[in-house]
């Protein structure tokens, strides 16, 4: 749902200039570049789901202590992190339902890479994008 939601955002700000949400695309595309988007998921290890829940807690925690101005990886710089992916569904007390968005810096390239990561509400594994 959100997906749609911010389709529908970027073409209507496209159509409030004069453009079609195609218009927009080779804009973006001009800008920042063609590429690609990777979704994948890391699996969770652990024997039971207990285990695989105290295994999200300590990745949860440790996603949140990535900041700006830090590295990812060997190859980003972080640029910006955010704590995002909260919806009217959230629960304050599940963290899972918490995701982590970063706009980082490719150190070879100096292109702006932007990665998301959630934790998935139905298998034990974390999905992150990339964009």
């Amino acid at each position: 749902l959100t997906g749609i939601v911010n389709m529908l955002l970027v073409a209507s700000k496209a159509y409030e200039k004069g453009q079609t949400a195609y218009d927009k695309l080779l804009e973006i595309h001009e800008r920042f570049g063609v590429t690609g988007d990777v979704t994948t998921k890391i699996d969770i290890p652990g024997a039971d789901p207990a285990a695989q829940n105290d295994n999200k807690k300590i990745a949860v925690e440790a996603l949140s202590q990535i900041k700006p101005g830090g590295s990812f990886g060997e190859r980003f710089t972080v640029v910006e992190a955010k704590h995002e992916f909260v919806s009217s569904l959230y629960d304050p007390e599940n963290p899972f339902n918490d995701g982590y968005r970063f706009f980082l810096t490719d150190k070879e390239t100096k292109k702006e890479v932007f990665m998301a990561i959630r934790v998935s509400g139905t298998e034990p594994v974390f999905k992150y994008y990339f964009f």
